[in-house]
């Protein structure tokens, strides 16, 4: 199975994650609205949206949301989360992010590094292809990815932590061409185990423009935070792209 598979339909996933900033997330969505003004962009899809995070910023804002994720329990969460002043406003289906998806919008975003999970390039290359696909004609695409020259300089190799009454133990490694995280969860006594993974291509900017410009698209900004900051190669820990139709 692959680890995307098996990892983001676990509770342990969810445990893991719920730390993530809120503040920083509300940011990147500023950031966004900001330059895609609901007005002019006011049909979104969030392309593996999780449990929704992001769409419920964005729904809450006024947009109108369509959140896709492979994982059916992570869609049944955010479906879960929906409460009656935005019913009508956000929904979630369960969906492959290689294949089409049969729905054109203003707005196409990926986030919280939701791409690069596959290990040959064509089947990353066809996730663009889709993205342009689902996009209008005076459509965009957001990306945030991580920034693979800030991670070649600043991985973490090894790491301890604790989630729910279990031991954690992080692994980061880069292997041909893909950051890699392994997560151990064992119980007090270690007599039970269990290991899940993390695969990410390190796709650097330019490889996105050109996967862009295949698709007629063009990279109108690149950012190095959620604050909107320039993006440095080097510096920056994310990699946040605007593309529109060119």
């Amino acid at each position: 199975m692959e680890w995307y598979k098996e990892w983001f339909d676990t509770s342990l996933y969810e445990k893991m994650y719920a730390h993530r900033d809120e503040t920083d997330a509300k940011k990147l969505a500023n950031l966004i609205q900001k330059h895609f003004p609901k007005g002019d962009y006011p049909e979104v899809i969030d392309l593996a949206c999780g449990r929704g995070r992001h769409s419920f910023n964005f729904a809450s804002a006024g947009y109108s949301v369509t959140g896709f994720d492979l994982s059916e329990n992570a869609i049944e969460k955010a479906k879960g989360k929906i409460t009656d002043d935005l019913k009508g406003k956000v929904s979630f289906h369960s969906h492959d992010m290689r294949n089409p998806i049969n729905k054109k919008c203003d707005l196409l975003i990926n986030l919280f590094t939701s791409f690069g999970y596959f290990e040959q390039d064509d089947e990353n290359e066809k996730v663009i292809s889709e993205m342009a696909n689902s996009t209008k004609e005076n459509g965009a695409i957001v990306i945030d990815f991580l920034n693979p020259g800030y991670v070649q300089q600043n991985l973490k190799s090894f790491e301890e932590t604790e989630t729910d009454g279990l031991k954690v133990t992080i692994k980061r490694f880069i292997k041909e061409g893909m950051v890699c995280k392994d997560l151990t969860f064992s119980d007090e006594d270690h007599t039970r185990s269990k290991t899940f993974s993390e695969r990410v291509k390190l796709y650097p900017k330019a490889w996105f423009r050109k996967a862009f410009e295949k698709n007629g698209f063009v990279i109108s900004d690149a950012f190095g935070n959620y604050s909107g900051s320039p993006y440095n190669e080097t510096e920056s820990p994310r990699l946040v792209l605007f593309a529109r139709r060119a």
